[in-house]
């Protein structure tokens, strides 16, 4: 299953593409600004709002009720830091960390192991506009976007925000390596395609690019215990 805001559903077509290879199936929870996380109410006026705890725990049902083995949770995560709340009164301020770190609890015990990918570099600018831009006058694409260092920078922050979670058993994808071209840039394009629709959500092409870090969903399994 992939769960999430639309980041997730950003990634979905690779995840599609894998399941299609592996011939298994992908199960898709997602909802605009849209936290996956239990017991937060997502504070967006295009989230689900006060029904984002509710939507949330309907998504661990299903993945207990149909055995899911595996989730993948996408987000913009330093988002909800200033967008969600505690879903219970009194309402407010909230251990973003600890309830990330719970929702993996709880996803385990509901027989999943966890995934997490971390955000993909983000752009003060609309990559498709500015790369049609570079090309009208013939400017070098290799460093528009963020330098590796930057995006380093940009994520130490998220590496605190994910640490318990990786600590209750989740795997942490790092998308960093996927986008790093030779000039240590961020890439954000690629064969002569916008890795991006936006300042920050993929394109389907940009999706692709994580195939090989998705893989290890199914690869990187536990082997059973011999006889």
């Amino acid at each position: 299953m992939v769960w999430g805001d639309s980041h997730a559903m950003a990634v979905v077509p690779a995840i599609e593409n894998l399941a299609r290879e592996m011939r298994s199936r992908v199960a898709v929870a997602t909802f605009f600004a849209t936290a996956p996380i239990l017991e937060v109410q997502c504070t967006s006026p295009v989230s689900l709002k006060h029904d984002s705890g509710k939507w949330a725990l309907a998504v661990v049902d299903y993945v207990k009720s149909q055995h899911i083995p595996n989730v993948l949770l996408v987000c913009r995560w330093r988002t909800y830091q200033s967008k969600a709340i505690d879903d219970k009164p009194p309402r407010g301020p909230c251990n973003l960390p600890s309830k990330i770190q719970e929702t993996v609890l709880q996803l385990e015990k509901a027989g999943a192991r966890v995934w997490i990918l971390k955000e993909v570099p983000t752009y003060g600018f609309k990559v498709p506009r500015a790369l049609a831009r570079a090309v009208i006058h013939g400017d070098p694409l290799a460093r528009m976007g963020m330098r590796e260092d930057q995006y380093a920078e940009a994520s130490a922050s998220e590496d605190s925000l994910l640490e318990l979670a990786a600590s209750a058993g989740a795997t942490i994808l790092d998308p960093r390596l996927a986008f790093i071209n030779q000039d240590h840039f961020c890439a954000i394009e690629d064969s002569g395609f916008a890795l991006y629709r936006d300042n920050d959500h993929l394109s389907s092409h940009g999706a692709m690019m994580l195939k090989p870090l998705f893989r290890r969903i199914w690869h990187d399994q536990p082997q059973p215990a011999s006889p």
